[in-house]
């Protein structure tokens, strides 16, 4: 049976906005798939396939469009993620503890991918245009059903975010300045949603509904969803410290927040 890529969502947004539970809840849902790793990460993998690669360096730095590259990005995202959900010893995105067998799949599969805008003190990559996320989004424009998924953080909370974790102040505020510029750009160009994050970790349940609504993609609504635990709450499930684990609307704010 051969595969195809009936709709393809990206969640994007800045390191440390939310982008990790945002992917999390989407993925929970039973006729959604993923790749293992997000999208900026295939680029250094080197069991990725090499052409694939080339066109992810091309586009991911010096902002190259490369013609009828989209065949050879689909084909390489389908082998990605049905090798990644094979591997696991349960199919954990349709029914939890059953096992997956290939003829599981659909024909038609919807697929979502992770794209991280990070900030960088590099002077050769600030040079190329601050190592721009977006023409990894602009290489996908001709993708059929192509949706995006935007995380907005104010500018405040954003900047501090990143300081906390570097002390460049003057720089991660240029950079995002120009994230918004560009996330502006590519609202007004693709079907895209914009989302707070504040709402994706306080109201998890109401979020899911109106991102699955919007990917029209039934049910719109579950009553559980497959959360990696937060690193300072793996004591309290010391069994499944290192996985996911599916949280209902009770116990959610118990193991995340």
């Amino acid at each position: 049976m051969k595969i195809k890529l009936n709709n393809l969502f990206v969640i994007f947004g800045c390191s440390h906005s939310g982008t990790n539970l945002l992917w999390n809840i989407v993925q929970s849902h039973p006729d959604i798939i993923t790749i293992k790793m997000e999208y900026n990460q295939l680029l250094y993998k080197k069991d990725t396939n090499f052409l694939f690669r080339l066109i992810l360096f091309f586009n991911y730095y010096f902002g190259v469009k490369v013609p009828l590259a989209n065949k050879l990005i689909e084909k390489n995202l389908i082998n990605l993620s049905t090798k990644y959900t094979l591997k696991d010893k349960y199919n954990s995105y349709k029914k939890p503890h059953i096992k997956y067998k290939k003829k599981d799949f659909e024909e038609n599969i919807n697929l979502v991918i992770k794209i991280t805008y990070h900030p960088t003190r590099s002077f050769f990559f600030n040079y190329f245009k601050k190592k721009n996320s977006f023409n990894y989004i602009n290489q996908l424009k001709n993708f059929k059903n192509l949706k995006i998924i935007f995380i907005a953080k104010s500018k405040k909370e954003q900047v501090d975010s990143w300081n906390r974790r570097s002390n460049q102040k003057d720089l991660n505020s240029r950079f995002f300045e120009y994230f918004h510029k560009n996330k502006k750009f590519i609202k007004n160009n693709f079907n895209s949603i914009e989302l707070r994050a504040k709402d994706i970790t306080k109201k998890p349940f109401h979020i899911q509904k109106k991102i699955f609504s919007f990917l029209k993609i039934l049910p719109t609504s579950l009553n559980y969803l497959r959360i990696k635990i937060k690193s300072h709450k793996k004591n309290l499930i010391p069994k499944n410290k290192n996985k996911k684990i599916w949280l209902n609307q009770k116990n959610f704010r118990k193991y995340i927040l």
